[in-house]
């Protein structure tokens, strides 16, 4: 179940799930940063309320607080649900990391004014030993910072495949290959 969660993007925003991957089939997870099954992902911010001067979250410990599905190509129903903690550590003015048990290393994201960017990573590849498919997903977060301990943002997962069994890939997830899904969520520092 850890596998299908982490290459739907959920993994990366804190899902929670402790589970094995599936029976015989190999799974590789590689991220850049944290981002919690809700691994969907943290916030920083993006542009500024005012005077223009940056709004730097607090380094330290985050919980999501919700999602809600705003787009979706890939059909039936994406995992979205954030959950957990994750760690916000900033490194130097305008950037921090994002750090996700379910992820092997952190990821770096940018903040200006009062939004933050995490750009486009690829947070897992799995290979069925059985078919020629590699379902590969990656996503990125964007948002605000609504001040140094509340975010809200936006994370964009997507789903592309490559070999000759892609269709049955397809047809085994439930879903439309290639596809992106996003969803909204919000955070609060501890």
């Amino acid at each position: 179940m850890r596998s299908l969660l982490a290459l739907l993007g959920v993994a990366p925003l804190a899902c929670g799930d402790s589970g094995g991957g599936s029976g015989g089939a190999s799974e590789t997870s590689t991220s850049t940063g944290p981002a919690s099954t809700a691994e969907p992902t943290a916030a920083v911010p993006t542009s500024s309320t005012g005077g223009g001067s940056d709004i730097e979250p607090k380094s330290g410990t985050w919980t999501y607080g919700g999602s809600t599905i705003v787009d979706n190509s890939c059909g039936g129903d994406p995992p979205t649900d954030p959950a957990g903690n994750f760690t916000i550590t900033v490194t130097s003015p305008g950037k921090f990391t994002v750090n996700d048990g379910d992820f092997d290393e952190a990821f770096e994201c940018t903040y200006s004014g009062d939004s933050y960017s995490c750009p486009d990573r690829i947070v897992s590849t799995y290979k069925d030993p059985n078919i020629d498919a590699t379902v590969t997903s990656s996503l990125d977060v964007d948002g605000t910072l609504l001040s140094a301990t509340e975010v809200d943002g936006t994370q964009t997962v997507k789903l592309t495949c490559t070999g000759a069994s892609c269709a049955l890939a397809a047809s085994s997830l439930g879903y439309t290959l290639p596809c992106e899904y996003s969803y909204t969520f919000t955070a609060t520092a501890n």
